[in-house]
């Protein structure tokens, strides 16, 4: 069995805490020997390292983005991310998210998934199996723990 990851999940948030919290709930979601879970404060390092992942060969299902962010707001680099990887299912987590631009990246096809802060790990857990799920890859890589909430 290969131990390396072939798929990865992307999370964007410039608050650290909701960082720690988004990486304690993935741990407990999903198999991080089979699945990359990377986590940044910053879009543009986020675009960054996202470019090296893929010269792995590791393959960027799923993005979860904040929407307002300095330097760069969510909606900004959702654009980018799905220019450069238009199969990405891209997942917004917001508290401040402005109604009339999540339905316009809905519209263009840029945004799958709002998620409203505070969410419930249960909501969390939903959309990452359902992305893990509908993945085009072997389902041997998306080995999703047991739910244990």
């Amino acid at each position: 069995m290969n131990l390396f990851p072939k798929i990865a999940l992307i999370c964007v948030d410039d608050d650290p805490s909701i960082l720690h919290v988004l990486h304690f709930q993935l741990q407990k979601m999903i198999d991080t020997n089979a699945v990359l879970c990377e986590f940044f404060e910053s879009p543009e390092e986020a675009l960054s390292t996202m470019a090296s992942i893929t010269e792995q060969n590791i393959d960027i299902i799923y993005i979860l983005s904040d929407y307002q962010m300095p330097k760069m707001t969510g909606e900004e680099f959702l654009r980018v991310a799905k220019r450069r990887y238009p199969k990405v299912t891209c997942v917004m987590l917001s508290g401040q998210a402005d109604e009339t631009a999540v339905e316009k990246l809905k519209s263009e096809g840029l945004l799958d998934i709002f998620i409203a802060k505070p969410w419930s790990e249960e909501k969390l857990f939903d959309t990452v199996r359902n992305v893990l799920k509908e993945s085009e890859l072997n389902p041997s890589y998306l080995l999703l723990k047991q739910k244990s909430m």
